[in-house]
């Protein structure tokens, strides 16, 4: 097996998902899961969505932080984080942070009851012409 580039791969991996605007989201809720598609933005190794408190994919991220995300031959796990409002002081850096912000994204911003979700990605696995490249995040 040959031995990887850490930081060559996460660079390329990171890369990837600065041009993703969206990504299929996968979360479980005892025992049952769910996938949806949502649109999404990333600032280094991790990944930024919205989402209404009303919403499933909500409620069961409040039970359990535990996601999936992918796209193309991409598949990411990760934690995720409710952020607040994405308007909130709190978040203003973050979104300044994610320059290239599409209007779908920022759509959910002028209601009410919208979060900001951030995930923090632990495991990336992806696919190419060479085979299988994978990154744990949490070990290196």
């Amino acid at each position: 097996m040959k031995t990887m580039d850490f930081i060559a791969t996460k660079e390329k991996i990171m890369q990837r998902l600065s041009e993703q605007k969206s990504s299929v989201l996968a979360t479980c809720e005892n025992g049952k899961v769910a996938a949806r598609t949502v649109y999404c933005t990333s600032n280094g190794m991790k990944i930024y969505f919205m989402t209404s408190k009303a919403y499933r994919k909500y409620k069961q991220i409040c039970k359990n932080p535990n996601v999936g995300l992918c796209f193309g031959n991409v598949q990411i796990q990760g934690t995720a984080k409710i952020l607040g409002h994405p308007l909130s002081a709190e978040n203003k850096l973050i979104l300044e942070s994610c320059s290239h912000l599409e209007d779908e994204f920022l759509h959910w911003t002028r209601y009410k009851n919208t979060v900001l979700i951030e995930v923090d990605i632990t495991e990336v696995e992806g696919w190419n012409r060479n085979g299988r490249e994978f990154l744990d995040l949490i070990k290196e």
